[in-house]
């Protein structure tokens, strides 16, 4: 079943999605940029969705000012307490599923054009924070 929860943050209000699921390793989707928690043509929430229905609980949300969020968006850099927030209210809705550094995924925004890696050098998605 997919729930929204919303959450405090710094004095603003967040907004998450959890596609719940029976088991015990949960994963927190943590977009960058300014992509909002559904995702490019829903990629993100096809993904949880999946993920949900081979039993792990997922989580996702947006930043401080992106997407439903209030507060401003000072990018992705400065979401910290974003992420911290997200994971406490992840914590909170799926209690049977922990969340450590290692059970994330981030994406990171993709760099701009002058500071552009060399091909090959830089893997700008990551398959697990830690």
């Amino acid at each position: 079943m997919r729930k929204l929860i919303e959450f405090p943050c710094a004095g603003e209000t967040l907004f998450g999605t959890l596609d719940e699921a029976p088991g015990t390793t949960g994963l927190l989707i943590v977009s960058g940029g300014n992509e909002i928690r559904v995702g490019a043509h829903r990629g993100m929430a096809l993904l949880a969705g999946r993920l949900a229905e081979a039993g792990h609980p997922v989580f996702r949300f947006d930043r401080r000012g992106v997407g439903d969020s209030s507060g401003e968006n000072h990018g992705f850099e400065s979401s910290p307490d974003d992420i911290a927030a997200a994971a406490a209210a992840f914590r909170q809705a799926a209690p049977t599923s922990p969340v450590s550094p290692r059970s994330a995924i981030a994406t990171r925004p993709p760099p701009s054009p002058s500071s552009t890696p060399a091909r090959g050098s830089t893997n700008w998605f990551s398959p697990t924070l830690g």
